[in-house]
C-alpha cells in the first residue's frame, strides 16, 4: 500500500516557509518497507528502505547512517 502526504507542513507551506515536503511510504502487509521525503524548496530528498537511507540535494548525493534501536523512544 504506498501512502501519501502531498504537502506536509502546510501551514509553512502556505506562509511560504521552505518548511514542508511531501512524504510518501510503501508498506506491505502493514509493514513500512521504503519512505522517502522531497522538500522541493530546498531541493533535498531523503530515502530509506531499511538497510540503507540516502540524501540528495544541491551539495550532491550520500548515504546516511542509520542507528538501530529496538523503541522509538531510545
Amino acid at each position: 500500500v504506498w501512502v501519501l502526504d502531498p504537502i506536509d507542513g502546510t501551514k509553512s507551506f502556505i506562509t511560504g516557509m521552505p518548511a514542508w515536503g511531501t512524504l510518501i511510504a510503501l508498506t506491505r502487509a502493514s509493514v513500512p518497507v521504503y519512505g522517502m521525503m522531497h522538500q522541493p524548496f530546498t531541493r533535498e530528498r531523503f530515502t530509506g528502505d531499511g538497510g540503507a537511507s540516502r540524501y540528495r540535494g544541491p551539495a550532491g548525493e550520500r548515504v546516511l547512517r542509520v542507528k538501530r534501536c529496538a523503541e522509538l523512544s531510545d
